[in-house]
């Protein structure tokens, strides 16, 4: 049997002389968070009168989205731990022959572990240093995601890591990336989505100071997963207070047509950068899947630097060499 990782690929490499197809689909799966990060692009802790999808539907999704060619769903929210029946969406995903992942800020991973046994990857969020990470994420919340790495390592998990630069952590880079080697997880690396207050932007000469070094980092096999060419692009971007665009700049982006993302209410984005704004999404639970999908060619966005995972994804699809070589390094080093 292929493995799911090999047909994630295959999916990706493959998409461009198929229709479109919801290869790689986000899903959140619940409006409640634990925590009150105030740059979330989805402002999850404050978002009453949003009701989350009950098992039955999400199941009923999860088995639609099979169907029409999704390779990997990745978990998140708000907080996906906080459902009781989370093990039951990650088993439902992996039996149906989907690489599955998930997004969490750690706190209840220790508690939740044996419901994460099928998880393909484990994402943590990590601020920085632990003075930066409780400041962001409240007293105590370092310890609790180095517990949650350690947890997870000792099951057998592959674990990494994902911190948002903002001007409150870009000098912490060189810390999480030496922490990355001695607790042994991989590092992601984000920029503030569309959504997130200017205010956490960081001086545009010290966001091409510290993406030059993650790539000098990566270039030197520390454990970097957002690949090359993503950070390069990052660090080229010419104008970071528009964190995308309509026009097809060096990577152009594939969210809308092989990827998107359904948000904790059933609606359908092409991507985390639209959430809750103006675009027109419809609601998978009331429309189908199918008509959600559909009214995603109404996307006109073309371009960012802030999503790296779905620009990398991206770079899949257009036959990028270095992250073919970075993708087949990464799965080589999860097992």
């Amino acid at each position: 049997m292929i493995p799911n990782n090999i047909r994630l690929a295959w999916a990706l490499l493959t998409a461009r002389g198929h229709n479109r197809r919801p290869i790689i689909v986000h899903m959140n799966v619940t409006n409640a968070c634990n925590l009150k990060c105030s740059y979330c692009y989805g402002k999850y802790s404050n978002r009453p009168g949003v009701k989350d999808l009950d098992s039955p539907t999400l199941i009923k999704i999860i088995r639609q989205l099979a169907k029409s060619g999704t390779r990997r769903i990745n978990f998140g929210a708000g907080e996906p731990l906080i459902r009781n029946d989370i093990g039951t969406l990650i088993n439902v995903a992996a039996e149906a022959g989907i690489v599955t992942s998930m997004n969490t800020n750690g706190h209840l991973v220790p508690k939740m572990i044996d419901k994460l046994k099928k998880l393909d990857t484990l994402c943590i969020s990590l601020d920085g240093s632990k003075d930066v990470h409780d400041r962001f994420k409240g007293a105590g919340s370092h310890k609790m995601v180095m517990d949650a790495i350690r947890v997870a390592n000792e099951a057998g998990m592959n674990v990494h890591t994902s911190t948002m630069l903002t001007k409150y952590n870009i000098d912490c880079i060189q810390e999480i990336v030496y922490l990355s080697v001695t607790k042994q997880f991989g590092t992601e690396w984000l920029l503030p989505f569309a959504q997130t207050n200017r205010t956490f932007l960081a001086k545009k000469h010290e966001y091409k100071d510290a993406l030059n070094y993650l790539i000098d980092t990566k270039q030197h096999g520390y454990p970097v997963v957002t690949s090359l060419a993503s950070l390069e692009n990052a660090r080229d971007w010419q104008w970071y207070e528009y964190r995308q665009s309509q026009v097809r700049l060096k990577l152009p982006c594939y969210a809308g047509r092989y990827m998107c993302i359904m948000d904790s209410d059933g609606k359908l984005y092409p991507c985390s950068q639209q959430v809750g704004t103006k675009f027109p999404a419809l609601n998978v639970a009331e429309v189908g899947f199918e008509k959600a999908w559909n009214n995603l060619k109404r996307n006109r966005c073309r371009s960012c630097y802030a999503f790296m995972a779905f620009l990398d994804a991206s770079q899949l699809i257009d036959w990028n060499l270095s992250t073919i070589i970075d993708y087949a390094k990464n799965q080589r080093e999860a097992k």
